[in-house]
């Protein structure tokens, strides 16, 4: 019985290391790309917006050039990630200036991170947090410029889950109905927090991953979706993503894979595999009319 525990324990003390590697290799990404976005980029203004408890969170805005407040440009709402509990809004900087000289409005989205545990009420906050923040471009479309019906959201791994979260994730921040983005960039998301899904967050979240989980509440009407991915991605698989792509076609709804190889996970913020997927994210962007004219 003993050597059956000990052989028990190892196996679980092995599994969690293995996770917490999982983890550090997420924060360092966006520990780098903000390091990135230091050197370069700034916004053109700050915005406030306010938490469901009522906590001012800042939203840096980008803007295009020639912007006027009578415009109805399309808004890019870009979310980073880092696991939830680290990265900042910094490092979409370089992004919001790229879309804003594209001819977007552009916002980064500095929602409060989860606390180093990741406890479930400071999990389920980064969502409310993110919800609010859609909630108060699409209320203040008119001093923005933008045209409340194509908000797009962007993000990356644990900010992927949020962007595509606050369409399908009811509750959260005592607001209905769900938001509605006009579409959904998700850049080497965390989709999935159930039993069989994302770990490191599952292990935290227990009965709560399923409700979490974007993959738990697909349903008809969704945003079209565009996921960009590396086939060396260590928290989505491409046998994850082309399942979760399924299951949205069984629903009538759009979502495409685009697979990059040899990309790692959190590859898509500079460099290379950020160029490369530029133009296909264009070409999503177009045929669901929300590229600037």
């Amino acid at each position: 019985m003993s050597r059956f525990y000990h052989l028990f324990l190892c196996l679980a003390l092995c599994s969690l290391a293995a996770e917490n590697a999982v983890e550090k290799e997420a924060l360092k990404a966006e520990e780098k790309a903000v390091k990135a976005a230091k050197n370069d980029a700034r916004p053109d203004k700050t915005l406030y917006f306010t938490t469901n408890d009522g906590e001012k969170r800042e939203l840096y805005l980008f803007l295009p050039k020639g912007w006027k407040a009578t415009d109805r440009r399309p808004l890019m709402m870009l979310i980073h990630g880092g696991g939830w509990r680290g990265g900042s809004a910094e490092a979409y900087f370089l992004q919001g200036r790229d879309y804003a000289d594209a001819g977007f409005t552009a916002v980064s989205v500095n929602y409060r991170l989860a606390d180093k545990d990741l406890t479930t009420p400071t999990l389920f906050r980064a969502l409310s947090d993110a919800k609010a923040a859609f909630r108060y471009v699409s209320e203040h479309a008119g001093e923005l410029g933008i045209d409340p019906a194509k908000i797009i959201t962007f993000g990356s791994s644990a900010g992927g889950h949020l962007s595509i979260g606050i369409a399908v994730l009811p509750g959260f921040d005592g607001q209905e109905p769900l938001c509605k983005p006009a579409a959904c960039v998700l850049l080497c998301p965390v989709l999935d927090t159930g039993e069989k899904g994302y770990q490191p967050a599952y292990r935290r979240l227990k009965e709560d991953g399923v409700r979490f989980s974007p993959a738990h509440h697909l349903r008809e009407g969704m945003p079209p979706q565009l996921i960009v991915l590396g086939t060396l991605d260590h928290i989505l698989s491409a046998e994850q993503a082309k399942k979760y792509v399924a299951d949205v076609d069984k629903l009538g709804g759009k979502c495409e894979l685009e697979l990059y190889e040899g990309a790692k996970h959190g590859a898509f913020y500079r460099g290379k595999y950020y160029e490369e997927s530029r133009p296909r994210i264009r070409k999503f962007l177009e045929e669901n009319g929300l590229w600037p004219q």
